[in-house]
């Protein structure tokens, strides 16, 4: 993903408001789920991307001093986001779609972080944010086979659990 048509300043916004938006949807998901199992996994992510939330608007205070961190509603910059089908009952659904977006966003720290070849400190910060963004997609890998499995008795066996 090419960033380097974009004013630094938009970028970081967009990087914050998409770490706002999948802090957003983990927390409403951790509220759905009945397994504590996963609700725990969740609130894990949730915390995890409200901390690279502060971690990116301290970035922004560096680079863009004097500035107010002011999330646009719409950005022209392509951050990754979580899409939430409203059809779909189904946690593994969501789960699928979280994962894409933790992909997209290692992509988008990575490309982020060759904007910054001559700041090695920066550069640094943002490769970390992209191994952490890879690393919730690997958590999101392990949990989705089990929930895919769980939802496989409510599709398939509906009384399955209902005694005699």
């Amino acid at each position: 993903m090419d960033l380097s048509k974009f004013k630094l300043e938009d970028v970081l916004l967009a990087a914050i408001k998409s770490e706002v938006e999948a802090k957003e949807v983990y927390d409403k998901l951790s509220w759905k789920v009945r397994t504590a199992h996963l609700k725990g996994r969740l609130e894990f992510l949730a915390k995890e991307e409200g901390k690279h939330k502060e971690t990116l608007e301290e970035l922004f205070k560096d680079l863009c001093p004097g500035k107010p961190v002011r999330l646009p509603k719409k950005t022209t910059v392509p951050i990754p986001s979580i899409v939430v089908e409203n059809k779909s009952p189904f946690v593994s659904v969501v789960l699928e779609g979280a994962m894409r977006a933790e992909k997209a966003a290692k992509d988008f720290y990575d490309s982020m972080a060759r904007l910054f070849d001559d700041d090695v400190d920066v550069r640094e910060i943002l490769e970390s944010l992209a191994l952490m963004e890879a690393g919730h997609y690997r958590f999101l890998e392990q949990e989705i086979e089990r929930v895919k499995h769980e939802e496989d008795f409510v599709i398939d066996w509906p009384m399955m659990h209902s005694g005699p």
